[in-house]
């Protein structure tokens, strides 16, 4: 049971680490992106998606989201938003990077931490073997 335990969290940690990665790689790109029209003298695009990149969205937000994202990245986020919902909505960060950041730590903590930290108080099976010193020749 221990086992399951552990490889919950890990499974948990990991899909809440992939959004964030994938998160902040986007936001990375479409911020070089908006300096490189910058310094063109072009007007920097407003993106009107940053809700799309907030965590735990409407279901409104959700369905843009949807159309932005692949499946596969549409997946992994909507596995952290159910697992990131209890966290969201009590913080009054102005922009994504806040809230999802405060999504992963919390979410690391509570998933990784603590169900390795449970994991750890089942108990373990009893040892049949000696120790050395009762080994036969």
């Amino acid at each position: 049971m221990a086992s399951l335990v552990r490889l919950a969290a890990v499974a948990a940690s990991a899909v809440i680490a992939v959004s964030f990665l994938c998160f902040a790689v986007v936001e990375l790109r479409d911020s070089s992106e908006n300096q490189i029209q910058k310094v063109d003298g072009k007007p920097a695009s407003k993106r009107l998606e940053t809700d799309v990149q907030r965590p735990n969205p409407t279901p409104a937000v959700e369905r843009v989201r949807e159309t932005n994202h692949s499946s596969l990245r549409e997946k992994i986020d909507d596995a952290n938003d159910v697992l990131v919902s209890p966290f969201t909505g009590f913080s009054n960060f102005q922009s994504a990077w806040g809230e999802r950041f405060l999504a992963l730590v919390l979410g690391l903590l509570l998933y990784g931490g603590g169900g390795l930290m449970l994991a750890n108080f089942f108990p373990k099976p009893a040892n049949k073997g000696g120790d050395w010193r009762e080994a036969t020749t």
